[in-house]
C-alpha cells in the first residue's frame, strides 16, 4: 500500500464509515432538502416572470432561479460524492486498492446555498404581503427553516468519516455526534491495528474502532504513516515518550 501522502500530498485523510446504507439515508435526505427547495425557488421565480412584474420584482425572480440552480448542483455535488465513496467502498472490500482517502465534503460552517434559498423566499413572501395584502405562510414557514438549517447542517450535521488533517482528528460516529479534537489538544494517542485512542489534555476521549471502516486495520496504517506528516511536533513527543504505540 502506498503512502498517502502520494495520493493527497498534504492534504488531509478522510474515512468514511463502511454502512453504504447510511450513505445512501443521506443521498436521500439530502434529495428531500434540496428538492422542494429548488422547486419553490422555481415556482416562485417563474411566477413573477410570468406576472409581466419588472423593476426589483424581476431581479428577484432572476435570483430565485439563480439559487435553484445552486440548490440543484449543491445536490449534484452531494451525489457525485456519495458515488465516490461507494465505488471507493467496493474496491476496498474486493481487496483491488488500499484504504484511500477520499474528498472533502464541501459543506463545511454556514451553507450558503440554503441561506440564500431562505432569505430569498422571505423576501419573495413579504413581496407578496405588499403586493397583494395576503401573506403566504408556508413560504415563511419554509424560509425561517432553511435559514436555521444553513446554520445548524454544515456545523451539527455531516458525513459520518473520520478526518486526519492537519489541524487534527475529527470524528463523526453518527449524525449528531462529533468529536474534534486538535493536535496541540492530544496528551496521549494510541494506535494498533484495531483502534485508535486518544485523550486531551482536558480529559476528553476520542475512539475510532477499525472495525467500523472498511479495510480498518489499513486505515489505521495510514493514518500511522501520515502522523509524522500531518503533525510532526506531536508525533516526535509521542515518539520520545513511548505513548505511540507500535502496530
Amino acid at each position: 500500500m502506498s503512502d498517502a501522502s502520494d495520493v493527497r500530498g498534504s492534504g488531509p485523510l478522510v474515512f468514511p464509515l463502511r454502512r453504504a446504507s447510511v450513505r445512501r439515508v443521506q443521498l436521500l435526505q439530502a434529495l428531500g432538502e434540496h428538492g422542494p427547495i429548488a422547486l419553490a425557488l422555481l415556482g416562485a421565480g417563474v411566477a413573477t416572470l410570468r406576472s409581466g412584474a419588472g423593476g426589483g420584482a424581476r431581479l428577484l425572480a432572476v435570483a430565485e432561479l439563480a439559487a435553484a440552480l445552486w440548490q440543484i448542483v449543491t445536490f449534484a455535488r452531494e451525489m457525485r460524492e456519495t458515488v465516490h465513496i461507494e465505488r471507493a467502498r467496493r474496491a476496498v472490500a474486493r481487496g483491488a486498492v488500499a484504504v484511500e482517502p477520499v474528498a472533502v465534503p464541501h459543506l463545511k460552517g454556514i451553507v450558503w446555498p440554503d441561506l440564500v434559498a431562505g432569505v430569498l423566499l422571505a423576501v419573495d413572501a413579504w413581496h407578496r404581503y405588499d403586493q397583494t395584502g395576503r401573506l403566504v405562510r408556508p413560504q415563511l414557514v419554509l424560509a425561517t427553516f432553511m435559514v436555521l438549517v444553513a446554520f445548524v447542517r454544515g456545523r451539527f450535521v455531516g458525513p459520518l468519516r473520520l478526518v486526519v488533517s492537519a489541524d487534527g482528528l475529527d470524528y463523526r460516529p453518527r449524525p449528531w455526534r462529533r468529536v474534534v479534537m486538535a493536535w496541540t489538544d492530544i496528551a496521549s494517542l494510541e494506535l494498533s491495528a484495531t483502534e485508535l485512542r486518544a485523550t486531551s489534555h482536558d480529559g476528553r476521549a476520542l475512539h475510532v474502532p477499525a472495525a467500523r471502516f472498511d479495510g480498518g486495520a489499513a486505515m489505521l496504517a495510514e493514518v500511522r504513516r501520515a502522523l509524522p506528516r500531518l503533525a510532526p511536533a506531536l508525533a516526535s513527543r509521542l515518539a520520545d515518550a513511548g505513548v505511540l504505540s507500535s502496530p
